[in-house]
């Protein structure tokens, strides 16, 4: 599962929360006007943030007195001569390779819970072609500290506590695969995915590491995925189909089952076909019957609910209190009044800006006989009830997430592709603008008041 399925949300100027840990772990926090944080806590510790609009403070009241005594030891370490100079000496050949270009500005920007910052690489690709020593010598390092790192956490296991070794442990290898993945991302060096994918690391034991949904992912797109990234849809496609037939025998059972269940999540964020996505769910549940993963899959996707759906003379709806619906019903339900459709998705940052105007046009309207629908194109039915609720759109009446996209012929007559996308039906059911105004705009305001 990715880390986002655990999130917590709070909207309160005041706030309490209480979270279930399984041990040590770490606490990642932000809101909208401050770069993402994290604290390391433990069970029955309490974290304290304190916020302004472009700040987020946070210290933790440890509930162990010997916690931070603890974490000192390893920071002491990380700080050693030994240390600090491999840590110089991987600095040093990295700078060789690549580094922050910084005669482009960062790029900032924010996301419905964090600001985001991006600063842009400078790869040199002919040092690389030159200097192939130098790069061993850089992937020998990395390995290198990290052997090193992960024998003083064993060494010292007792003193650390194990709550806090298994959480150091897991955060260095997910730092070393990170740096692996991005020296083999510029470079394209076989060399690089030899050592990171080794069998020491891939093994049963990552599923208990948090960060294994990353790390199986990279395996996944670096080893298992043959078809070269695809960009010709406006967006990154990566073939998991592939993938979840190309799992190798030679992974531990339950590896194998965590991997597949990672594809299919992926087949629906990349798009496939519901056909194609039940297919591979179905034989999925054959394989395993692991009642748990299937659940989250059912829960998340409501393949249960698409299996029963193939309709294409009508356009099926799921309703944010999980009730089926469909766009006909509407429509009929609604002769004498004009029904403005505005179709949305978590993910769309445009849609995403129009809504405040939106809320602005329903409140002007609302003794007008004009209702306002809510068709998200989502994929995750998670990501989209979340965004429904940042969106105030869990309390209208009409806000429903599109079931049968790819088959309903009235979404292909009118040629549904990029979104927003807004129509407008007259008080008799019939469409009057198949590419309506958005919200923000005169001109709908004008056009809804002649037809009403």
């Amino acid at each position: 599962m990715k880390l986002t399925d655990y999130q917590v949300i709070s909207h309160k100027k005041k706030d309490t929360v209480q979270l279930s840990l399984n041990g040590t772990e770490f606490i990642w926090f932000s809101h909208k006007g401050v770069l993402k944080d994290t604290s390391m806590v433990s069970v029955g510790d309490t974290l304290i943030l304190n916020s302004t609009a472009t700040t987020l403070k946070s210290t933790v009241k440890y509930k162990d007195a010997t916690f931070t005594q603890r974490l000192s030891l390893y920071e002491k370490f990380m700080k050693n001569s030994i240390s600090a100079s491999l840590q110089g000496r991987i600095d040093s050949l990295r700078n060789l390779f690549y580094g922050i270009n910084k005669t482009i500005k960062e790029t900032e920007f924010f996301s419905d819970f964090e600001k985001k910052s991006m600063a842009p690489l400078k790869v040199d690709h002919s040092f690389y072609g030159k200097n192939k020593s130098a790069f061993a010598l850089l992937i020998n390092s990395l390995e290198e500290q990290y052997i090193k790192n992960t024998e003083f956490l064993y060494d010292n296991k007792d003193a650390l506590g194990n709550d806090l070794y298994n959480a150091l442990l897991y955060q260095l290898l997910d730092k070393y695969m990170f740096q692996h993945k991005l020296l083999y991302r510029m470079f394209n060096d076989k060399s690089v995915i030899e050592t990171t994918y080794s069998k020491a690391i891939i093994k049963n034991d990552l599923l208990k590491n948090p960060y294994s949904t990353d790390i199986l992912m990279t395996y996944l797109e670096d080893i298992i995925i043959k078809k070269k990234p695809d960009f010709s849809k406006s967006r990154l496609y990566l073939d998991y189909k592939e993938a979840y037939d190309g799992i190798p025998d030679s992974l531990d059972n339950d590896l194998q089952k965590f991997c597949r269940f990672i594809c299919i999540e992926n087949m629906v964020e990349f798009g496939e076909s519901t056909k194609d996505v039940s297919r591979y769910y179905s034989d999925f549940k054959i394989r395993y019957k692991d009642s748990r993963l299937n659940s989250i899959l059912e829960k998340k996707y409501q393949f249960d609910i698409q299996a029963g759906i193939n309709s294409e003379n009508d356009v099926k709806l799921i309703s944010t209190a999980q009730s089926v619906n469909s766009l006909n019903k509407i429509i009929k339900g609604s002769i004498g009044k004009l029904i403005y459709i505005d179709f949305w998705a978590s993910w769309c940052a445009p849609c995403r800006d129009a809504m405040p105007a939106s809320r602005k046009l329903v409140e002007a309207f609302k003794e007008k006989k004009i209702i306002f629908v809510y068709l998200s194109t989502d994929k995750n039915n998670d990501d989209w009830l979340k965004a429904a609720k940042l969106e105030e759109l869990d309390k209208v009446a009409h806000s429903y997430r599109i079931l049968n996209i790819e088959s309903a012929k009235f979404l292909k007559d009118i040629k549904l592709g990029p979104i927003p996308r807004y129509l407008l039906f007259d008080k008799t059911g019939k469409l009057l603008y198949a590419d309506a105004p958005g919200p923000a705009s005169k001109e709908l305001t004008t056009i809804l008041t002649k037809h009403l």
